[in-house]
C-alpha cells in the first residue's frame, strides 16, 4: 500500500473509532420502571457523570450523592433511596449505581430519602408539570 492509502485508512478508522467512542460516552445508564416511574443512576467516571448531566434537563427530578473527606468534596453512590407520595405510599425504593439518579415523577408532592452508611436524609420536593428538580444529599465521611 502506498502512503496516501496508510493515511486514508488511519484516518477512516480514527474516524470509525471516535464516533464510536463518542456514542458510548454519551448512552445513559439502563433505565428502570418501578411503579410506573421511569428512573437511572449512575456517573461513575467523567464521561458518563457528564452525559448524565446533559440529559438531566429531560426529567423532573435529579438527585446527587455527595461526601465531604476534609476539605474535599467527591461523589458517593451505593445510597438505599426510598421516594413516597404525599400518602407515604413508596413510589420508588432502589440503590444508586453512582453519584447521579435522574427519576421520571409526575407532578405532585414527594419525600426522598437517601441513607449512605447507615445515615439517612430525608427531603421533600415538589414536583412541577414541567419543571425539572435537583436535589443533593451531602454527607461527611465516617
Amino acid at each position: 500500500m502506498s502512503q496516501p492509502t496508510y493515511l486514508a485508512c488511519g484516518f477512516a478508522l480514527g474516524l470509525i473509532l471516535s464516533s464510536g467512542l463518542v456514542f458510548a460516552q454519551s448512552l445513559p445508564a439502563p433505565h428502570k420502571t418501578q411503579g410506573g416511574v421511569t428512573y437511572f443512576s449512575g456517573g461513575i467516571g467523567t464521561d458518563e457523570a457528564r452525559a448524565i448531566r446533559d440529559d438531566a434537563k429531560n426529567h423532573t427530578l435529579a438527585l446527587e450523592f455527595l461526601e465531604r473527606q476534609g476539605k474535599a468534596i467527591v461523589y458517593s453512590s451505593g445510597e438505599q433511596i426510598t421516594i413516597t407520595d404525599k400518602s407515604a405510599r413508596v413510589i420508588v425504593q432502589a440503590e444508586s449505581d453512582g453519584p447521579l439518579m435522574m427519576v421520571d415523577l409526575p407532578a405532585g408532592s414527594f419525600q426522598v430519602t437517601a441513607i449512605n452508611d447507615g445515615r439517612s436524609q430525608t427531603k421533600s420536593v415538589e414536583i412541577s408539570p414541567k419543571g425539572h428538580t435537583h436535589l443533593v444529599f451531602q454527607w461527611e465521611a465516617k
